[in-house]
């Protein structure tokens, strides 16, 4: 057999021996550079590819960018080559278009050849689909006014805003609120001041994932001195022919009001709206709001209406009524009589409307001889008058009569 012959069948044998070489060569290796596993915490997560979610109308519904703790398996040697620090998680969002709750694979970077994950780490993904609405906004008031000064209604503006995200955390959302510290002021406040996200049971609503179209609001509560006015009826027309007013009444008699230094010092009332009392003949009641004042506002804890009572009387007026003629009644028939005087002067009072009605022969001063002789004495004069009129006074009050 020639020598290359030898060489091909011995092949085999020397195939096998590397191999076997190599095996020790490896097991030599592994007994000095052994595998092991270690832990790694506080790997950083961050996502990718968010805006895709956005562009089908998706977003997530709870923050997914929490730390990790992975495990990787390598030899000693390539386990102290890993730079912590190198060590990151990243979700990418690009292949979720759907709503739901899903599970997604966090990749991890940093880990040199040699070393391998031991188990690929997961994280559950919440996805809900992009709403909005508008809410109102409130103004929580905190602390008082300085003395001596009055807080009217504030204003808001926006006093509504719009909210969008996640449709789960959007139907929470109930309204808008911003919180003012008054702080003893003594002067009108304007403020802008952060939008908080409220649920139906006051409590703050807070996600990265809600987004306000505005999210300040400008508040302005006015703050003035206060001022006790007195309340003033306004009264138009006039009652009837022969009546007056007697008396106005109104309940509450005084009003605090608020507003400018410069436009309490100018007012000295505060008037009614106007009661009409044309033609009235008796009294009139009325329930009646007070005027407006441009810039001048009434203290919230008071009425904005009063109560009136305009009293309406008769006018009454006195007459003087001179020469008046004295009548003798009850003077026998063969009597014959003298008075010191035939007239006298009276003043009458009485409401103006029966006054104007009297006529002359409706008064009628007499003397009365009923029952008396011959002879001189004085009487005391008689006055019939009609029913409303009073005598003040008659001059002379009586009369020397001689009877013959």
């Amino acid at each position: 057999m020639s020598r290359s012959g030898g060489k091909i069948k011995n092949m085999p044998a020397k195939i096998v021996s590397i191999v076997f070489a190599i095996i020790l060569w490896f097991v030599a290796i592994g007994e000095q550079n052994p595998e092991f596993s270690r832990s790694y915490g506080d790997i950083p997560v961050r996502m990718r590819n968010e805006s895709q979610l956005s562009v089908q109308g998706l977003s997530l519904v709870y923050d997914i960018e929490e730390s990790v703790t992975i495990r990787l398996k390598g030899r000693t040697r390539d386990l102290d080559r890993i730079e912590t620090e190198k060590l990151k998680g990243f979700i990418d969002l690009s292949d979720i278009d759907k709503p739901g709750e899903q599970k997604v694979q966090i990749e991890i970077e940093g880990i040199p050849m040699g070393v391998r994950l031991e188990k690929q780490p997961e994280r559950t993904v919440v996805v809900d689909r992009i709403t909005s609405k508008k809410v109102p906004v409130e103004v929580d008031i905190k602390g008082k006014e300085a003395s001596g000064y009055q807080v009217q209604p504030y204003t808001l503006k926006p006093d509504k805003v719009e909210v969008s995200g996640p449709q789960s955390i959007v139907d929470k959302v109930v309204m808008g609120k911003v919180s003012l510290d008054l702080k003893d002021s003594k002067a009108t406040i304007e403020q802008s001041l952060p939008i908080k996200l409220l649920d139906e049971n006051g409590q703050p609503i807070k996600s990265r994932f809600l987004s306000l179209y505005q999210e300040f609001a400008i508040v302005t509560v006015p703050i003035y001195p206060k001022k006790i006015l007195p309340v003033e009826v306004a009264v138009s027309g006039k009652p009837a022919d022969g009546y007056e007013v007697s008396e106005i009444e109104v309940q509450p008699k005084d009003m605090t009001v608020s507003g400018s230094e410069a436009l309490l010092e100018e007012m000295e009332s505060i008037k009614t709206e106007i009661v009409d009392i044309e033609g009235i003949k008796a009294d009139v009641k009325r329930t009646v709001k007070l005027q407006k004042y441009e810039d001048i506002y009434l203290d919230p804890t008071q009425p904005s209406e009063v109560n009136v009572v305009v009293r309406i009387r008769p006018i009454e007026v006195e007459e003087q009524l001179s020469g008046k003629k004295i009548d003798v009644e009850n003077l026998g028939l063969d009597r014959r009589v003298e008075l010191s005087t035939n007239h006298v002067d009276l003043v009458l009072k009485g409401d103006k409307a029966v006054m104007d009605n009297v006529e002359d022969d409706m008064i009628k001063v007499y003397v009365d001889l009923k029952g008396v002789s011959r002879g001189e004495k004085s009487f005391p004069l008689r006055v019939n008058a009609p029913e409303g009129i009073e005598v003040l006074s008659i001059e002379p009050q009586e009369v020397q009569v001689n009877i013959r």
